[in-house]
């Protein structure tokens, strides 16, 4: 008889296990990120430098601004991915950090990561990694790539258990595609675009002469931003 009921105790442990992991995956907001593991491989040219690799390799929101809730407060969350449409569903109510504490949030003094001039012939002109900026024929855009900041979980606050819970309510197989978030990293981009012209006192604007042609900007220097996400596969815990 205790030998039952000792049974029946491990029984209900795992059932309470399996339902509150359960409980915790919900079908969450989409983000639609992007990551091009080629992107690194060609960014030589005779106006450009490299781009690092390990800036090439991030996995960036298309849009932030479609999302709804605060960036910073992704990290520590599990994510899906949709094979269907490229998507990352968000899978928990909230973030699984022990203690319910929030991500640590630290700004990047020196996190300067490309400063140089993009023009049409450019191997990264107006991809993903500068946010869609372009330049088209004629024309030439300063630009320099700075992280600002990001948000990460730490190592000893990464709620394991609540983790394993979770991904126990998911089939063996679809656990190759959930995820954790780890950390969030928000980039600035700041540009400015030039435009091929003659020398001319009477127009105002900043000149700028590369490699023996005249440029005219008549525009401020404008700012936007990346997010980038750094996703580690659940089945890694």
């Amino acid at each position: 008889m205790k030998k039952l009921s000792l049974i029946t105790m491990i029984a209900a442990v795992v059932c309470c296990s399996f339902i509150a992991g359960k409980s915790l995956l919900v079908n969450g907001p989409k983000l639609r990120l992007i990551s091009n593991s080629k992107s690194s491989q060609h960014f030589i040219d005779d106006n450009t430098n490299q781009l690092p690799k390990s800036y090439a390799n991030r996995k960036f929101l298309t849009d932030a601004s479609n999302i709804s809730l605060d960036v910073f407060s992704i990290p520590g969350n599990l994510v899906s991915f949709d094979a269907k449409d490229s998507t990352y569903n968000i899978r928990t109510l909230h973030s699984l950090i022990k203690g319910d504490k929030l991500p640590v949030i630290t700004p990047v003094s020196d996190g300067l990561i490309y400063s140089g001039f993009v023009n049409s012939q450019t191997s990264f002109n107006g991809s993903h990694l500068i946010g869609g900026i372009s330049a088209k024929q004629g024309e030439v855009v300063e630009i320099s790539i700075q992280d600002e900041s990001y948000a990460a979980v730490p190592d000893t606050l990464i709620d394991v258990v609540k983790l394993k819970a979770a991904a126990a309510s998911v089939p063996s197989d679809d656990r190759e595609n959930l995820f954790y978030v780890k950390s969030v990293t928000l980039t600035a981009l700041n540009n400015r675009l030039f435009k091929q012209a003659k020398l001319d006192p009477a127009k105002n604007g900043l000149y700028l002469v590369l490699n023996g042609k005249t440029y005219l900007s008549a525009e401020k220097s404008k700012k936007d931003r990346l997010v980038s996400l750094f996703l580690v596969p659940v089945k890694n815990f």
